[in-house]
């Protein structure tokens, strides 16, 4: 697990009922945004509302679907978008990804990280216009510094 993550064991109660075992990991932004000074001026490559403030999964085999959840500073309407072999629900206005749901067998074979790194690189090749690729990008930096533990059950 990298620097910038803590596992907590609880939901925000705002975010997901319907997954109340799964194991959510907070996230540092001020590890993952750094601030850049500029002389006297200091910026972040991020608005702290780009930043996911935590990231859980869950693994379905009823459904055979595997889930990837970012909870945000503030909430918005989603949107659907739907591929050929996954689904991404990212936000109407900012565009930021919020969900993505993939097949269970595809999960199973090759593991959650490159199941969801491979989605994230298709969406930002497949809708340029709609992408923010630096915010995907963090996106992919979170699952891949969780892993495969991003779809463990709580105990």
């Amino acid at each position: 697990m990298t620097k910038w993550f803590r596992q907590i064991r609880r939901v925000p109660a705002t975010l997901y009922p319907d997954m109340p075992r799964n194991i959510w990991y907070k996230i540092d932004s001020g590890s993952l945004n750094q601030p850049t000074r500029k002389g006297e001026h200091v910026s972040f490559e991020f608005s702290p509302y780009d930043v996911p403030e935590a990231v859980a999964g869950e693994l379905d085999e009823q459904r055979g679907t595997a889930r990837v959840f970012f909870k945000y500073i503030n909430d918005e309407p989603i949107s659907r978008i739907d591929m050929n072999d996954f689904v991404a629900y990212v936000g109407k206005r900012s565009h930021r990804l919020h969900k993505m749901e993939m097949q269970a067998d595809r999960v199973h074979q090759k593991g959650i990280v490159s199941v969801v790194s491979q989605a994230i690189d298709r969406l930002t090749k497949d809708r340029p216009s709609q992408a923010p690729p630096d915010r995907y990008r963090i996106a992919k930096e979170i699952v891949s510094g969780v892993g495969e533990k991003l779809l463990e059950k709580v105990a």
